[in-house]
């Protein structure tokens, strides 16, 4: 077979075998039949002997190679060959076929072994490769060694797509196959399929990224599994200082622009603290900086702003690469309804889909733990519901739904620093440093973390910083998911706090304590209270419905009174879907829902028993004599029974127990 070109100026001329080549490796004998001459019928004792060592000596001499395990291909200039012989040399012009006898072939541009690879794990087993491209740029790409088995060579388009000159004849592909299922080069790496903090056989500990392993030194190198690895911009650009001096300075006095940093260096923390995964919702109208923040908080990693755009299956592929740090999200009304609630819940959940492999076993699930940062003009509630659905009470604490909105009369930000005479310049200047500036400080904190030479100490000073961060709250005695809110933000001012002690955020002492503090609060006004979720819901749709219904689905009882009848007209129009009735009681306004509009209206998903309950309680809802949550009510010689709400309790967020007047 005549030997391949490569593209381009094509190989050096092939110098040919070395007279003096001999054949490596393990030596096979074969004793053959036609070894031996026709026999004698008697022969003698030592005539057979010497035939039979005749034929030894024969077969020795034409011995050929046996298989044995190869390693990675002979450098053009010597070195190590790795036992695979001289049937494969990596020469300037590529990696070549040449084989003691036959042809020479050219299989690729100069293709190096890196290391064997192993995949703790799965236990798969795979090869680290690299090669330069056209532009002159190292690519670098992990691969299973079961991808070789594939008919379809997806293996090589990686490769060639990748920059790697190669040769697409069957012959040259099957013997590039051949070579990469064989070699078995000395160094061994260890892949991971996410970034974020990995612990290898031995106990150390390091915290893999996209471009760079930290941790503790020696020991198996660590590699991340992304493909065909591209120079490309680096995620690290300026300097720490720089970034201090254009970004983290400008967010003192500022909770929400400070709140996205902290929570960006919080997501480092949750493997060591046992948190898990969740995220933080920005909610507010255009024009308001949210987008800016999201760049702002990206700058600590390195990463880019994410769309709300990209489907279940994509997000997951995201999250793998964010394990341990942050995922900014834009624009929550980019998804469909249906999509955002799975979305969400999958990110706080930290767990992808169970999916089959082709074989149908099941593939390991992707795992992560993460923080992530979401902005739109619709909560998350309000968008499920387009669909159909509503937010758990488990998704309301894992994904915080906050203001964007300051309330200072600059959007997102509490103040103008010095030099901003406008919102508009401070969201200029932060998107342009945002460019220039980005991935040190994320870097230089997990440097500093294993510089302390104790990462339970850390973990331990974190947990006593939040500790004493929820106790200043004054929560006893308050829900429990309010509690969990409460750690989560108390995690956040932790992370705050160690940063600004590590040398990282250029902060006065407490500021992160104080910017969480505020965020809290505000998180805490917007839901209504410390109570749980469920009688915050049922209090919430309460009000909606006699704010946007209360003229016209309500009869007034004293129409009935002077109609004297129970089909009465107000202000002379039929009243349509009626939800109840309203009453003044000694001043005061009280609306009675009818029991199937509260039922529908009202309790819709939640637990009736004890939202009634909780309501009674609290003085909102009257009881009768007998204690039950509706009362008897004579409308027209009829008693019914109705749900009777005191609109002033209502408004004032319930009353002490046993406070309210009975009818």
């Amino acid at each position: 077979m005549a030997k391949k070109t490569p593209p381009g100026d094509g190989p050096p001329s092939d110098p040919g075998r070395a007279a003096d080549d001999k054949p490596t490796g393990v030596v096979t004998v074969e004793l053959i039949s036609d070894a031996f001459e026709d026999p004698p019928s008697e022969p003698a004792a030592e005539d057979d002997g010497a035939r039979v060592r005749e034929a030894i000596a024969d077969c020795i001499e034409n011995a050929v190679p046996a298989p044995s395990p190869a390693k990675a291909a002979e450098p053009a200039d010597g070195g190590d060959d790795g036992g695979i012989g001289d049937d494969y040399r990596l020469e300037p012009s590529g990696l070549w076929y040449k084989p003691k006898k036959g042809a020479h072939l050219w299989l690729c541009g100069p293709l190096k072994v890196e290391a064997r690879t192993t995949y703790p794990e799965t236990g798969e087993h795979g090869l680290h490769l690299s090669w330069i491209d056209y532009d002159g740029i190292k690519r670098e790409v992990v691969i299973r060694r079961g991808e070789l088995a594939r008919r379809d060579d997806r293996w090589l388009q990686l490769f060639m797509s990748g920059g790697l000159e190669g040769n697409p004849e069957r012959a040259a592909v099957n013997q590039l196959k051949l070579y990469l299922a064989r070699v078995r080069p000395e160094a061994v790496s260890l892949v991971v399929r996410r970034t974020g903090w990995f612990e290898d056989p031995t106990g150390r500990r390091v915290f893999v990224l996209p471009d760079q392993v930290i941790g503790a030194e020696g020991g198996q190198r660590v590699l991340l599994e992304t493909g065909v690895s591209a120079g490309g911009p680096s995620p690290v650009r300026g300097t720490l200082d720089e970034w201090q001096r254009d970004i983290a300075a400008l967010a003192v006095g500022n909770s929400r622009l400070a709140l996205v940093l902290l929570v960006a260096f919080a997501g480092s923390l949750l493997r060591l603290t046992g948190d898990e995964s969740g995220g933080v919702h920005l909610r507010g109208g255009s024009s308001l900086g949210k987008t800016t923040a999201l760049r702002v908080a990206d700058t600590v990693w390195g990463g880019d702003l994410l769309s709300w755009r990209a489907t279940v299956n994509g997000i997951e592929g995201v999250a793998v690469t964010r394990n341990d740090g942050l995922a900014s999200l834009d624009e929550i009304s980019q998804a469909s309804p249906k999509e955002v609630g799975d979305v969400a819940y999958m990110l706080a959940n930290g767990e992808g889909k169970s999916r089959a492999a082709q074989d149908g076993s099941a593939r390991p699930v992707a795992t992560w733990r993460l923080l992530f940062l979401s902005t739109g003009e619709t909560a998350l509630g309000d968008m499920m519901a387009k669909a159909g659905g509503e937010a758990q009470a488990g998704q309301d604490v894992r994904i915080l739904d906050l203001p964007a909105d300051a309330r200072e009369g600059y959007g997102l930000f509490d103040r103008l620093p010095d030099g901003f005479k406008h919102p508009g310049a401070l969201a200029e200047h932060l998107r342009t440093a945002a460019e220039r500036q980005r991935g040190t400080a994320g870097r230089a904190f997990v440097e500093a973390l294993f510089a302390t030479g104790d990462l339970a100490a850390v973990a331990r000073e974190v947990e006593d910083t939040r500790r004493r961060w929820v106790e200043a709250r004054g929560l006893d005695g308050s829900d429990g998911q309010v509690l969990r809110v409460a750690r989560r933000f108390g995690l956040i001012a932790a992370a705050g706090a160690l940063a600004a002690r590590l040398g990282i955020l250029p902060w006065p002492e407490m500021e992160a304590e104080r910017a969480a503090v505020m965020c809290f609060g505000d998180w805490l006004d917007q839901r209504g209270g410390t109570g749980p979720r469920e009688i915050m819901t049922a209090k919430r749709r309460i009000e909606d419905l006699v704010s946007r219904f209360g003229a016209y689905r309500f009869q007034e009882l004293r129409d009935l009174v002077a109609l004297g009848t129970d089909d009465a007209q107000e202000n002379g129009r039929p009243i349509a879907d009626r939800l109840g009735y309203k009453r003044l009681v000694d001043g005061h306004r009280e609306w009675l829902f009818s029991p199937t509009a509260w039922k529908r209206e009202v309790i819709d998903g939640l637990d009736l028993r004890a939202i009634n309950a909780a309501l009674c309680d609290q003085g909102i809802l009257r009881r009768d004599g007998a204690g039950k949550a509706t009362v008897p009510v004579k409308i027209d010689g009829t008693t019914k029974r109705f749900y009777v709400v005191r609109e002033d309790r209502l408004l004032a967020g319930g009353a002490a127990p046993g406070s309210e007047a009975e009818v």
